[in-house]
């Protein structure tokens, strides 16, 4: 595949291109009310499509780290596609090799990133949108945090990065049910403690009880999508 064949398909298909320089293009669309910039880049092996920023992750971290999770679960069951983190910014991205591309593949690569992004804009969107503090929520941080079943949580848990060097807690009220417990077969079991390792762009993410136990470990990968 030629670049003039690659600016021939997407013109022929309605995509209106911008080349940005000699391996980029920008174009863009509109799905469920919301625009996307579309960026189209060969490399010497691959042809990625991206979205960037699809959205922002917030500042607060124990937010961001939900989402995370909830980045890499998508990750298992979309095709095509995936999410990945640079900075601040979530990408939606799909790559897809040179060697033997034509039309089909790369019409597939587009309808798939179409695709998700009219599907996962808004909850990824939900997640990542701070709630500006009301009276009512510093309140309800006084509260106690309860597991879908009713179980009170202890009440912080102590997050180590080791990554960055730094240790801080947050209350069990102020993060999502999801940070705070875990299910172990038919009990729920509180979260006291989350260390973050990792090197470069793998990131181990572990999850403790009470009692020193492991309740569960995810393996994430943070960084941009490939450019060789």
């Amino acid at each position: 595949m030629t670049q003039a064949d690659l600016e021939a398909w997407l013109k022929a298909d309605g995509w209106p291109l911008e080349r940005l320089d000699a391996n980029t293009w920008r174009t863009g669309f509109a799905a469920d009310g919301t625009s996307y910039r579309l960026f189209v880049k060969t490399t010497a092996n691959w042809l990625v499509l991206t979205i960037v920023p699809f959205v922002q992750l917030p500042e607060d971290d124990a937010q961001s780290l939900a989402t995370f999770r909830r980045m890499l679960e998508l990750n298992r069951e979309i095709t095509l596609a995936k999410l990945a983190v640079n900075g601040r910014d979530v990408i939606l991205t799909v790559e897809l090799t040179l060697a033997g591309i034509d039309w089909p593949h790369l019409k597939d690569g587009v309808d798939a990133i179409t695709y998700y992004a009219g599907n996962l804009h808004a909850e990824l969107s939900a997640m990542t949108t701070t709630a500006p503090a009301t009276p009512a929520r510093e309140g309800a941080a006084m509260a106690e945090a309860l597991s879908p079943a009713g179980d009170r949580h202890p009440g912080e848990i102590l997050f180590e990065d080791k990554v960055e060097n730094r240790t801080y807690s947050e209350r069990a009220t102020d993060v999502p049910v999801t940070i705070a417990w875990v299910k172990l077969e038919a009990r729920w079991v509180p979260v006291v403690n989350i260390v973050i390792t990792g090197a470069g762009q793998m990131r181990e993410i572990t999850n403790f009880g009470p009692n020193g136990q492991i309740l569960n470990r995810t393996i994430a990968t943070i960084g941009p999508p490939s450019q060789g």
